[in-house]
């Protein structure tokens, strides 16, 4: 990777955290928190901000979708889950969340490597859209408030006449 990515890993597994942490100095990324539950992440994440959030789907505190949801609350952040091999997922949970990628473990280096960057591409640009839609309402409620105002210069029941 061309960049170097502050990422925090959340992983109850020491064996996997270990694993997780070693791949990712290897690829030049800071691991800036390295938490086994889900709410020492949240808690360390508004004193250490980072670029991605790597979670387990389940912690013995609470579920990665929970972890995901709570930490990025404050600062929008990406979020890769990390599941174990075979155990199904339920996909509708992570849709409020920011989580843009489910990695199976024991997690290769290759699919690291090849899911960090665009995790994170792809969240900017969906912040970009999140920012435009916001803006355009901003105009829309603008715009709206004009047609109000005009619709009180006018008459209620007056009608156009015509010749």
């Amino acid at each position: 990777m061309n960049k170097s990515f502050n990422i925090a890993i959340a992983d109850d597994n020491p064996q996997s955290l270990h694993s997780l942490y070693a791949d990712l100095r290897e690829m030049g990324c800071n691991v800036c928190i390295l938490a086994t539950c889900g709410r020492q992440l949240i808690d360390e994440i508004q004193e250490s901000p980072c670029d991605l959030i790597a979670v387990k789907d389940e912690l013995p505190d609470m579920s990665g979708t929970t972890v995901a949801l709570e930490a990025t609350k404050h600062r929008p952040v990406p979020a890769i889950l990390l599941k174990l091999r075979g155990v199904s997922h339920n996909s509708r949970a992570t849709e409020a969340t920011n989580i843009m990628a489910i990695l199976e473990e024991p997690v290769r280096k290759a699919d690291l490597v090849a899911t960090i960057p665009l995790v994170i591409q792809r969240f900017k640009e969906l912040e970009q859209h999140r920012q435009e839609v916001r803006e355009l309402a901003n105009l829309l409620d603008a715009l709206n408030g004009l047609d109000n105002n005009d619709d009180h210069r006018r008459p209620p029941h007056e009608e156009t006449k015509h010749i």
